[in-house]
């Protein structure tokens, strides 16, 4: 039994031994011309050809591109949207109360009036809302406003 062993040990070694050794058959050279030419022309791999590697890269750049938007996108300050335009809600004003250009230029400077050092208003808008404001815009001293062009203002706005 021992012997057996010993006896299989030592042919499963020359098997690989020979197995091993270099095989001495030389392909002719028609045989290593039709190799080359099989391996140049046909890709054996199709999964690595030309246009998966080009398909990678330009896949890796649009990668890049879009990650590089995001990244602006995300560092931009966000700023408050307005909802209200002065501008457009005092158009819309005007069309419903008719002013002159006098009257609108009398608020306009109405509104930047101060009073007890400390400025009333921030938008003529408020002036054209609420008559009162007005009037206590009005009532300071030393005003370069035509007292009647406010006077018909006042009046105006208190009927609207």
């Amino acid at each position: 039994m021992k012997t057996q062993l010993i006896f299989v040990k030592w042919l499963v070694a020359v098997a690989f031994l020979v197995a091993q050794a270099p095989v001495s058959a030389a392909p002719t050279q028609d045989e290593v011309f039709k190799s080359i030419s099989d391996n140049m022309g046909n890709s054996h791999d199709p999964g690595m050809g030309d246009k998966t590697i080009k398909g990678v890269l330009v896949g890796a750049v649009g990668l890049v591109v879009l990650l590089t938007f995001v990244g602006m996108r995300q560092r931009k300050p966000r700023s408050a949207k307005t909802l209200n335009h002065a501008g457009k809600l005092t158009k819309e004003l005007l069309k419903k109360i008719p002013l002159r250009k006098a009257e609108l230029k009398a608020i306009r400077t109405l509104a930047e009036v101060k009073v007890d050092d400390a400025r009333v208003v921030e938008n003529p808008l408020v002036l054209m809302l609420c008559p009162s404001v007005l009037s206590r815009c009005a009532g300071k001293k030393g005003l370069k406003i035509d007292k009647r062009v406010v006077e018909s203002l006042i009046r105006k706005l208190a009927l609207k």
